[in-house]
């Protein structure tokens, strides 16, 4: 697209209505998630130009939404595609980082599964799905809820999947942008008094 800011309209218009918890706390936009995931990422160096299809593929995976049925995902990206189009742009969905975000709770797979699987995934949706559920914890803990402490310790495989492929991480990128995830990931570890993040590899000592 010419503009992430008109994929970002879009995605205003999809989850127009949507908000982060039902549980009767304070009411955030699902958008407003949406944008502190690009914030995440962008704070972690992926910047917009170099890195789009990173900054699209969070886009697309927060209008998807979870336990998506095929026909919804099929829906949303055809119409991502069609504005695409029509903005003029030769940008391409990145399908395959999108599908690798997907999950399917109907399909019988477990939050603990479906986080443990990126340890075989691209380092693309590794770095998204980390963005997309720190920045979930951080608007639980912010409506007071009792559910931020329990949705970080369910995707602790994801943070392992971090902590195993640093070393590919730091290749694909580079040290910096590596090692500042796993400073976010610590930030939120540490406030749930259960310790600090491998930072070094070791796990694979």
């Amino acid at each position: 697209m010419k503009s992430i800011d008109h994929l970002i309209e879009y995605a205003n218009l999809i989850l127009q209505g949507q908000y982060c918890s039902d549980e009767g706390y304070l009411k955030v936009p699902r958008i407003a998630h949406t944008l502190d995931t690009i914030r995440q990422l962008h704070a972690w160096g992926f910047a917009e130009r170099e890195h789009r299809d990173i900054w699209i593929a969070a886009i697309c995976n927060s209008m998807i939404g979870v336990g998506s049925s095929p026909s919804h995902v099929d829906t949303i990206l055809s119409k991502v595609e069609e504005l695409s189009k029509v903005e003029g742009s030769l940008d391409a969905i990145p399908l395959a980082i999108t599908k690798e975000l997907l999950f399917v709770d109907y399909e019988g797979v477990t939050e603990e599964d479906y986080y443990a699987s990126f340890m075989d995934k691209s380092l693309h949706s590794l770095v998204i799905k980390i963005a997309d559920c720190l920045s979930e914890v951080a608007t639980l803990m912010v409506l007071d809820g009792p559910d931020a402490a329990e949705y970080f310790k369910k995707a602790q495989p994801l943070f392992e999947a971090y902590s195993r492929r640093l070393d590919e991480l730091r290749e694909e990128f580079n040290d910096t942008m590596a090692l500042d995830i796993g400073r976010s990931i610590s930030t939120f570890s540490h406030a749930f008094s259960s310790g600090g993040i491998n930072l070094t590899n070791e796990a694979d000592s």
